[in-house]
């Protein structure tokens, strides 16, 4: 009496495909909150002169899969500084 399975090796490509941008998506999700969280702390309490405003604006993060940028935030007030950054 064999044992014969209920699944096919595509039932399981799928089901890990699956897993993995589950597990991709609350690791970015994770990278964004740590990425916002960098930001607002140095733009408060930088303790650097920033006498036009680009300093503080050139403050920003990228998440970066296989080469893409998925995400970015450089979303300072200074359009030179954002652009620099």
């Amino acid at each position: 009496m064999a044992i014969t399975p209920k699944f096919t090796r595509e039932d399981v490509k799928r089901y890990l495909h699956s897993y993995v941008e589950r597990l991709t998506f609350a690791v970015v999700e994770s990278l964004k909150k740590v990425g916002e969280d960098f930001i607002a702390d140095a733009r408060l309490s930088g303790s650097y002169t920033d006498q036009t405003g680009n300093l503080r604006s050139s403050i920003g993060y990228l998440i970066v899969i296989n080469g893409m940028v998925i995400h970015s935030n450089f979303s300072g007030g200074q359009s030179e500084g954002a652009a620099t950054g």
